[in-house]
């Protein structure tokens, strides 16, 4: 199990990313996350190969104490019978709101795993990071005119690269297939 947290951005873009996931991702609003009151608490688990859906963890009911260490871990509830209800209803529906905190699990994959999302997962697929990366991140500097496209050291090497590819002039499906390509080595 992850747990993510993202740091804010400036307010243009944080629209583009926001009016990119409404539009393109697979997300169920039952919630309205947008809302500036509601806190957000996103559990991410990345799953490589074939494997898609929920680890043991969210389909064990033995292993809620797990659930409740991550939901405990983000610190915003006040008592221990707060997070057994929260934690309880993750593992039923994968989403829980007290107030304006919500919580929500979602899994990355290859692919959406049926039954798991009609059960209430949420799922990002990599083809939608990918095109998050090539159509709205990677060239989010021309959008802002600062004109130039800076090296992140930072980032690491991999992370460049796939920045690098995205904001390529190659054909929308050769950056594509390049980063798919980089993505497996």
């Amino acid at each position: 199990m992850n747990v993510a947290f993202c740091t804010p951005v400036s307010r243009r873009k944080s629209e583009s990313f926001r009016s990119f996931i409404l539009s393109n991702l697979f997300i169920r609003e039952s919630y309205d996350f947008r809302k500036k009151s509601t806190i957000d608490c996103v559990i991410v688990e990345v799953k490589s190969g074939n494997r898609n859906q929920p680890n043991s963890v969210w389909i064990d009911k033995d292993k809620l104490h797990a659930i409740e260490y991550v939901v405990r871990f983000f610190g915003l509830l006040p008592n221990e019978d707060l997070i057994k209800q929260v934690s309880l209803e993750l593992s039923d529906s994968y989403l829980s709101k007290i107030n304006n905190i919500a919580f929500r699990y979602i899994v990355i994959s290859y692919e959406r795993n049926r039954h798991y999302s009609d059960k209430g997962v949420n799922y990002i697929l990599f083809e939608d990071i990918i095109k998050f990366i090539k159509e709205v991140r990677a060239k989010c500097w021309l959008n802002e005119n600062i004109g130039v496209h800076s090296y992140k050291r930072q980032w690491g090497e991999f992370i460049n690269k796939i920045f690098d590819l995205a904001g390529s002039n190659y054909g929308s499906e050769k950056a594509n297939d390049l980063i798919k390509k980089y993505l497996k080595e």
